[in-house]
């Protein structure tokens, strides 16, 4: 998409760097949010934890409980990032999660017939709109 705003665009960038040499706000190292702009209206969020479980019911179970910790995350990353943009750009911002674009899924990455124990990923992915 074309980006009509380029400051804007520049300073989110610059707010959502979090790249070699940039510093890191995890306190995880089983978790992270990774944010994609889009354009200066628009940004991508996948919140990745590193999960195990050992059956299906299980992972039912837990799927509800990792969807709202992902949202909860993002949430709170966006929060940090709206005022990381006012002290950077002296403007405000707000971002707005469209509900219609949440999903999550499951990657794994560890399964054995023989042993209970799956590990994977999940992630929950959204987009947000920049107002």
């Amino acid at each position: 998409m074309t980006v009509k705003n380029y400051n804007k665009y520049l300073n989110l960038s610059k707010v959502f760097n979090k790249t070699f040499g940039s510093g890191t706000h995890s306190k995880s190292s089983t978790e992270n949010v990774l944010v994609k702009i889009v354009d200066e209206g628009m940004i991508s969020a996948t919140f990745i934890i590193s999960v195990n479980f050992s059956s299906e019911g299980m992972w039912r179970e837990l799927r509800k409980r990792w969807l709202e910790e992902g949202l909860e995350t993002i949430k709170r990353t966006l929060d940090t990032a709206a005022s990381e943009y006012e002290t950077l750009a002296g403007e405000s911002i707000k971002f707005e999660i469209i509900k219609a674009s949440v999903s999550d899924s499951m990657e794994l990455t560890s399964y054995n017939v023989y042993n209970p124990k799956k590990l994977g990923y999940f992630r929950v992915t959204c987009n947000a709109e920049v107002k």
